[in-house]
C-alpha cells in the first residue's frame, strides 16, 4: 500500500533546499549570530559571584520566571555560571524564534503550494503520494541540523567560562530538536487547514496556547504542566549546569509522533483541501462600503 509513496523525495528535498536557498541562509546567520555574539556580552554583564548572584534576586519574582522561564543553578554560586545566566535568559527566545522560521517554511512548501498550483505540476511528474510533503520534513530537519551545529560549536568556541563543548552542543540540540517539533506541528496543521494563512494562524495560536501553558506551569514551579509543553521541556534540559539529555529525546520522539500523523492524514486528504472546512465570506458587503 505504501509502495511508491515517498518517489522522488530526495530530488524534491534538493528543489526546495535550492528554492529557498536565501531566506534559510539569512535566518542561519541571524539565529546563529545572535546566540554565538550575545555569549561573551552575557559574561561580561556578570563577571563576578556578586553580580550573579543579583540574577537570583531578580528571578524571585513568579512573573519573571513565567516570562522568561526557570534559570538554574540559582541555589548554588559555584553553578551560577555566565552559561546558566545565558541558557535562562536565551533558550526559550531563541526556540520561539526558530518555531517562527519552521513555520514559515513548512507552511510555505506545502500549503502554500497546493494553493498556488505548484504541488499538483509536482503531482504529475513521476513522485509519490507523500514527495511533497516528505521532502519538506527532510528540508526541515537538515535546516534544524545545521542549525544545532553551528549554534552549538560557535557558542563553545567564544571560551566563556562555564559554556564547555558538553553544555553548548546541548544547547544547540535543543533548539534543533525544538525547530523540529514545531515543523511538525505546522505540518499536522497544513493537513487540517484549507488554506496557508490558516495553517500559519493555527500553528502560530498553538505556539501562544504552548508558552501560555510554559508560563502557568513555571509560574507555580510545577515540572508537570510545564512539561506539557515543547518549551517548558526544552529548558528542563538543564544546559551548562546538569545538562540533562533526556528532554532533547522526548522532543525528537514527539516530532516523530506529530508528523507521523500529518503524514497519516495527507494520505487520506484530497490535493487542496483541509479537514477544517475554510470559513465562508460575508454575503453582503457592510454599510461602510
Amino acid at each position: 500500500m505504501m509502495q511508491g509513496t515517498f518517489d522522488n523525495s530526495l530530488k524534491l528535498t534538493r528543489a526546495v533546499l535550492r528554492r529557498d536557498r536565501l531566506s534559510i541562509t539569512i535566518w542561519l546567520v541571524l539565529l546563529v549570530a545572535f546566540s554565538v555574539f550575545l555569549a561573551p556580552g552575557i559574561d561580561a554583564m556578570f563577571p563576578d559571584e556578586e553580580a550573579r548572584l543579583t540574577v537570583a534576586q531578580i528571578y524571585d519574582n513568579p512573573i519573571m520566571v513565567s516570562m522568561m522561564g526557570p534559570i538554574y543553578g540559582v541555589g548554588s554560586p559555584d553553578n551560577l555560571s555566565a552559561g546558566a545566566i545565558y541558557s535562562g535568559f536565551m533558550l526559550l527566545w531563541v526556540i520561539i524564534a526558530v518555531a517562527l522560521m519552521n513555520i514559515f517554511f513548512v507552511v510555505r512548501h506545502t500549503r502554500a503550494d497546493e494553493e498556488r498550483g505548484r504541488a499538483e505540476v509536482v503531482r504529475s511528474l513521476p513522485v509519490g503520494r507523500l514527495a511533497n510533503l516528505n521532502a519538506t520534513m527532510i528540508s526541515s530537519v537538515i535546516i534544524n541540523a545545521t542549525l544545532a551545529l553551528l549554534t552549538g560549536a560557535g557558542i563553545a568556541l567564544t571560551g566563556v567560562e562555564g559554556m564547555g563543548w558538553g553544555g553548548s552542543m546541548l544547547y544547540g540540540v535543543v533548539i534543533g530538536v525544538s525547530g523540529l517539533v514545531f515543523a511538525a506541528i505546522t505540518a499536522l496543521f497544513c493537513q487540517l487547514s484549507a488554506s496557508p494563512s490558516g495553517a500559519s494562524a493555527y500553528s502560530g495560536i498553538a505556539l501562544g496556547v504552548l508558552y501560555m501553558v510554559r508560563a502557568l506551569g513555571d509560574a507555580q514551579d510545577n515540572d508537570v504542566i510545564s512539561c506539557l509543553s515543547p518549551l517548558g521541556l526544552a529548558t528542563r534540559s538543564q544546559i551548562y549546569v546538569n545538562n540533562y539529555i533526556w528532554p532533547a529525546l522526548l522532543l525528537l520522539l514527539l516530532a516523530v509522533a506529530v508528523s507521523a500523523i500529518a503524514y497519516k492524514l495527507n494520505t487520506i486528504r484530497d490535493l487542496g483541501q483541509g479537514f477544517i472546512a475554510a470559513k465562508p465570506g460575508r454575503a453582503n458587503a457592510p454599510a461602510s462600503l
